[in-house]
């Protein structure tokens, strides 16, 4: 009798056997052929879960958001300020234990400039309600403890634009400690204008 194989675990096991040679090379020089060779299986069975590189990134990408957000969202309800909450949503990404989740995260980005793809919006989408809802329950809670003004949660996306725009650029600068400190003295900033 033939052994039943999940195929999402599968998909997840083939991901995640290629993270090294993603990681290493990027997904612009990759080949689906090489990326059969790291997961040890034929060319063909790639197709069978995947449609084509760009997918396998995105089933890593999916992979290491789900460790990413919930050690980070676990960090953010041990934080006792608002601000701290925000900080940690916003930076942890920058920390070392976390650069294959940044360099992962950029070839996505990278990606969804060339091609549209409702699996790339989907999962764009995903991180955007996570974070939103996170930052809405981090808000409404520092207002009822009357730190931040009752309106503050309508600055919600304008926060969410901020964290993707420091990310964004942070690729294109050589040292990203830079980053960091405007980010944070930027996160200072605005809860300071959202007081009562």
């Amino acid at each position: 009798m033939a052994i039943k194989v999940c195929k999402h675990q599968k998909r997840e096991s083939i991901a995640f056997s290629c993270k090294s040679l993603i990681l290493q090379e990027g997904i612009k020089d990759l080949t689906i052929s090489a990326l059969a060779k790291e997961a040890n299986i034929g060319k063909g069975t790639i197709y069978e879960y995947f449609e084509n590189k760009e997918d396998i990134v995105l089933e890593l990408a999916n992979i290491l958001h789900k460790e990413y957000i919930n050690e980070v969202y676990e960090i953010a309800l041990q934080q006792n300020k608002i601000e701290e909450q925000i900080k940690t949503l916003a930076l942890c990404s920058y920390k070392s234990k976390f650069s294959e989740y940044r360099k992962i995260f950029k070839e996505l980005i990278g990606v969804s400039y060339y091609r549209t793809n409702c699996a790339f919006m989907l999962f764009q989408n995903h991180w955007y309600k996570q974070n939103y809802e996170f930052l809405e329950k981090f808000m409404n809670e520092a207002i009822k403890k009357d730190e931040i003004k009752k309106n503050s949660t309508i600055f919600i996306e304008s926060i969410l634009s901020s964290f993707v725009g420091y990310f964004v650029l942070s690729f294109s600068k050589t040292d990203i400690k830079n980053t960091i400190i405007s980010l944070d003295i930027y996160i200072d900033n605005f809860i300071d204008m959202l007081r009562v």
